[in-house]
């Protein structure tokens, strides 16, 4: 078998499209990068912000000697921007 048929649901209803599957390989690959690159997009949008605001509620604890307030309050402010950015990359996707 080196082809298929696919016909689409969507537009015309006698829509064919003949597709070789030597084609199909590439097309796995492409669809194999772009998730992984929206695992690593989905990735740095959680670690980042979490990262970044415990590491200041770590150095803001230190300097007024408020341990661990500030820094679990920097992980709830983390998680909170990450959801954000999180949300803001599925509504673009969707």
């Amino acid at each position: 078998m080196d082809s298929f048929v696919y016909t689409s649901r969507e537009g015309l209803p006698n829509e064919r499209v003949s597709v070789k599957l030597s084609s199909m390989k590439d097309n796995n690959q492409r669809a194999s990068v772009a998730l992984l690159l929206t695992l690593a997009d989905t990735t740095w949008r959680m670690v980042v912000p979490t990262v970044l605001t415990v590491a200041l509620g770590l150095f803001l604890d230190l300097k007024f000697g408020t341990k661990p307030w500030l820094t679990l309050l920097g992980l709830l402010v983390g998680f909170g921007l990450a959801g954000l950015l999180i949300k803001r990359q599925l509504e673009k996707i969707q």
